[in-house]
């Protein structure tokens, strides 16, 4: 199991990998730099860069979610038609927050417990960290995987795949 949110997904499609470039640029809108979250693209399911076999995209939702999955993924040829190998992760600045806040929150839960035991009583307060842990942990998966979900269903949709890993 990952500490932090990760999967990697592969689909398998009949079709040719030109094929899968060009639905794939069918369903995304090329992401401008300037662009801002509240004017963004409501006529394709995905956001993003794609350059000739690989791509970097992330749906687009019409709410927040600090969990969204970017995509960065390969399509290559196989025997059978195509391989399209895509991991799926969290912006680097979200794995960034929550890496730092669980390092405070456990190094406050570690001092407090190594203070306590030093003076002979342990303060209930101590029980308020490994909850915050626990629901803060909670919150990044939960959020992930719903998107995770999502995104693998309509990138299924859009590549046509009979087959997943």
């Amino acid at each position: 199991m990952n500490i932090l949110p990760y999967r990697k997904l592969i689909l398998h499609t009949r079709l040719t990998p030109q094929q899968c470039i060009e639905l794939l640029k069918a369903g995304t809108t090329i992401a401008d730099p300037e662009c801002l979250r509240w004017r963004e693209p409501k006529n394709t399911p995905f956001l993003g860069f794609i350059f000739c076999d690989t791509f970097k995209i992330r749906r687009v939702i019409d709410y927040r979610n600090s969990f969204l999955p970017v995509i960065n993924g390969r399509i290559q040829p196989i025997a059978m038609g195509t391989e399209i190998a895509m991991t799926l992760k969290p912006v680097p600045l979200v794995i960034a927050f929550m890496c730092i806040w669980f390092g405070i929150l456990l190094t406050m839960f570690l001092a407090a417990l190594v203070n306590g035991l030093m003076q002979g009583t342990i303060p209930q307060a101590i029980l308020v960290m490994p909850i915050m842990l626990l629901v803060g942990g909670s919150i990044m998966y939960f959020g992930f995987d719903a998107e995770y979900k999502n995104a693998k269903k309509a990138l299924i949709a859009i590549f046509k795949s009979d087959q997943q890993q």
